[in-house]
């Protein structure tokens, strides 16, 4: 009988910022920004729970991807509104 290999150790560290009053604007609009998208996007999943709750975590990603987003595979995605509502998606290909 084989024994799996313990899981690599994440190490994490603790910074302090000290963000200026503009920083912290700017970091408070891309939280809020954050949770706009999340909340779409599990809006999207939560609506197709049907379909994409049987998936394993690969074939759920892509069904997700061609649900919102625009290729030339898949000219027609079911929610388009995801490329105006969060440009930043487009730039940065999320």
């Amino acid at each position: 009988m084989t024994q799996k290999a313990a899981a690599k150790t994440i190490r994490t560290d603790k910074w302090r910022i000290a963000p200026t009053p503009e920083q912290r604007q700017y970091l408070l609009n891309t939280v809020q920004e954050y949770r706009r998208l999340c909340r779409f996007l599990v809006t999207v999943v939560c609506t197709h729970w049907v379909d994409l709750g049987s998936l394993n975590s690969d074939k759920l990603i892509q069904a997700i991807e061609r649900l919102v987003h625009r290729t030339a595979k898949n000219p027609t995605p079911k929610y388009p509104q995801i490329n105006r509502a969060f440009p930043i998606c487009v730039i940065c290909g999320l």
